[in-house]
């Protein structure tokens, strides 16, 4: 916990652990929007999916070199912008929304989430000494589960709590409202994540690395 008394760790963290909810998300709800709003078959369901996947195999070495030759301080906060944008057009879907457009959306989410995860996670290790460095590893990869399986849990609460009617019956409206309120958390939590990000670009660019002088 002391590691948390820099604002650039603690934040940093924050907004991996936001990221990790959010990557969650889409690949919890468009399997179930796709198949029982638009009719896909599993098939194609699963190829568009791919997507998200495909896009941060390609860009998530290009993310790691564009931190190390740029310094990763932009990096986060241009990737959770592409991530906000691409949440509130997964929130607008409807039942005609073109498989093309989910698909695209779903490259451009994958992007930004390239581009932030690899940079926000050199800040999360710049900000203490290197011995501490597999600490802040294993602390990383209990955020990256702890937030995929909250992102599962919000998302499954969400439709639960809006997809079933007065009459207690499930219909294609009632599936697209819950739908579109649970991609609605998505944007409030980007936010958030966009928020903690540029806190940690600020700070870092008018402080500076300062662990010396905060971890004994």
């Amino acid at each position: 916990m002391t590691y948390f008394r820099i604002p650039s760790f603690g934040l940093s963290v924050v907004s991996s652990f936001l990221s990790y909810v959010l990557m969650m998300m889409p690949q919890f709800l468009l399997p179930l929007f796709l198949r029982d709003v638009q009719g896909e078959s599993a098939t194609r369901v699963g190829l568009v999916l791919m997507t998200q996947s495909l896009s941060m195999f390609v860009f998530s070495p290009v993310a790691g070199w564009l931190s190390d030759r740029y310094g990763p301080r932009a990096w986060p906060v241009i990737g959770m912008v592409m991530v906000g944008i691409s949440v509130a057009a997964f929130s607008s879907l409807s039942a005609h929304t073109p498989l093309a457009y989910t698909t695209i959306d779903l490259f451009l989410f994958g992007l930004g989430l390239s581009l932030f995860t690899a940079p926000n996670n050199a800040l999360v290790l710049a900000a203490v000494p290197p011995q501490y460095s597999g600490e802040v590893g294993s602390l990383l990869a209990l955020v990256r589960n702890l937030g995929r399986l909250v992102g599962i849990a919000v998302s499954s609460a969400e439709l639960t709590v809006s997809q079933v009617n007065g009459s207690g019956m499930v219909n294609s409206h009632t599936l697209v409202t819950a739908f579109d309120r649970a991609f609605f958390i998505g944007v409030i939590l980007a936010t958030l994540a966009f928020a903690t990000s540029i806190s940690v670009s600020l700070h870092r660019s008018a402080l500076g690395s300062t662990w010396k002088q905060r971890i004994p």
